[in-house]
């Protein structure tokens, strides 16, 4: 077994079929089926069955699978980290964030300090939801991630409280509430509200929901919203209210939008930053300890 042949198997089973497959490697249908089976005969075991139309990988193919993707990430991390030693760059840290982590002060103050102590070390910045930062740091696509909603019983992940937040409510400028200085939960009965998705952060939509039952108010959802940009959106153009985190006044000036506590919500959302506890990379441990001793 070598990368190549790993190679035919991860491109056969994308292309569904061993025609497609081989043209796309620019090799005969028959010399890849041949070294697909010699494959299976050494490791013993089918990878692919044919289906109406095709094949698909076997369980044991899909675990091939799923080696296969990981060995040849670290091939190519390894390969990036000779090209960069060749440029005097000693190493690349892959972080991610969520749409709302670079707005706050904390994160841009910290990556600007790290590039400071740190120029030698690239950062590879990118844009994931919190559940997403989870399976990419299981998967080692990332090192380190600034999420929201932590899961509670994670023993592979270290973390690192950076923020809490607490909701408040968001009003269009003209809606009847907007003069209080605060507002209960039961004034807002016969109110139409906009939410993110659950599937933008199920933890603290659930938690938010359940506050407001546990006070006997159950949200009139009328709208959901993929994102904090439109949810302010929908706000503005008085479509309904929402729970918004009390760091928006600093985030955007919105004269079209009016923030406002609200008396009996108590739920609060924490940033923090993840990493896997057995990763070792020296370039991580530069930012964590930065992160920690609030040298941003």
């Amino acid at each position: 077994m070598d990368l190549h042949h790993l190679k035919y198997v991860l491109v056969a089973a994308e292309e569904g079929s061993f025609q497609r497959a081989a043209e796309r490697l620019k090799i005969a249908p028959s010399a890849l089926s041949r070294r697909i089976q010699d494959l299976e005969s050494e490791l013993g075991i089918a990878l692919f069955e044919r289906i109406s139309g095709g094949i698909r990988p076997s369980y044991a193919g899909g675990v091939l699978i799923d080696y296969s993707k990981r060995i040849f990430r670290e091939v190519e991390a390894t390969a990036e980290h000779f090209r960069r030693l060749a440029k005097g760059q000693t190493a690349v840290l892959r972080v991610a964030l969520n749409g709302i982590a670079p707005q706050l002060p904390i994160i841009p103050a910290l990556f600007r300090s790290f590039r400071a102590y740190h120029p030698e070390i690239e950062l590879k910045l990118l844009s994931l939801r919190s559940d997403e930062q989870l399976a990419a740091l299981r998967d080692g696509s990332i090192d380190a991630g600034f999420l929201f909603a932590r899961p509670e019983n994670e023993p592979d992940l270290a973390y690192l409280r950076l923020a809490s937040h607490r909701f408040v409510l968001g009003l269009p400028a003209g809606h009847r509430l907007a003069q209080q200085a605060e507002i209960n939960l039961d004034d807002l009965a016969d109110e139409d509200f906009v939410l993110f998705k659950r599937d933008y952060n199920s933890g603290i939509h659930d938690s938010l929901l359940e506050n407001c039952r546990a006070k006997g108010l159950v949200p009139r959802i009328i709208q959901e919203t993929p994102n904090e940009h439109m949810q302010l959106g929908l706000i503005a153009a008085g479509m309904g209210i929402s729970f918004v985190f009390d760091s928006i006044s600093t985030r955007h000036n919105r004269p079209d939008i009016v923030i406002r506590p609200i008396a009996g919500l108590t739920v609060e959302e924490h940033l923090d930053l993840a990493w896997l506890k057995h990763n070792g990379l020296p370039a991580l441990a530069q930012l964590i300890l930065l992160a920690g001793a609030g040298s941003v």
